[in-house]
Order: structure tokens, then C-alpha cells, then sequence
């Protein structure tokens, strides 16, 4: 691939996962899910205790709640959540396998 080339990916690549994601949950949620390891990096949940993962859950759910949030932004806070959700999930089922090996 050409430098213009590999750029033009990296854009296109950079599309598809740092947006808001509104429709098609499953799909959405794993995007999102992608979208926060990138921008926060697995660093950053490696440093989560679950209390961390807990809280981090209840403040972008409590984002719903609040005054003039608009249809499309709730439905982007809930896709959020669930890929919180998502992202504890393999951040505890990587700690396991590394902690216990399984046979």
C-alpha cells in the first residue's frame, strides 16, 4: 500500500469506531466497546477494581436522566453502558485465564 493509501484506511478505519453508535445494538455495542478501548486504552481497565466498573456504569447511565438529552443521545448512553458491560466482561475473563490457566 502506498503512504496515501494506508492514510485513507486509517481514516476509514478511524470512521466506522469513533462515532456514535445509535442502531443496530449488538453490533453497536461491540463497536462502542472498541471506541473505548481505544480512546482509553487497556491500561486504563487494567487499573479498574470492580467498585471502578460499577461506578463508571451508574454515571454514564445517570447521563440518560438528565435535562433536554435528546433521543439519539440516550439511545448512544445506553449503547455505552452495555459496552462498559462488555468491556468488564473481558477485562475479568482475561484476568481469570491469566490468573487460573485453565487444563
Amino acid at each position: 500500500m502506498t503512504p496515501e493509501e494506508l492514510r485513507e484506511e486509517v481514516r476509514r478505519l478511524d470512521t466506522l469506531i469513533n462515532n456514535p453508535q445509535v442502531i443496530g445494538f449488538v453490533e453497536a455495542v461491540k463497536t462502542e466497546a472498541a471506541h473505548q478501548r481505544e480512546r482509553w486504552g487497556d491500561d486504563h481497565d487494567e487499573m479498574k477494581g470492580p467498585e471502578d466498573w460499577f461506578w463508571l456504569l451508574g454515571f454514564l447511565g445517570g447521563k440518560v436522566l438528565r435535562p433536554g438529552v435528546t433521543k439519539e443521545k440516550k439511545l448512544h448512553r445506553i449503547i455505552a453502558v452495555a459496552a462498559v458491560c462488555l468491556n468488564w466482561h473481558r477485562h475479568e475473563s482475561q484476568r481469570r485465564t491469566s490468573t487460573h490457566p485453565r487444563p
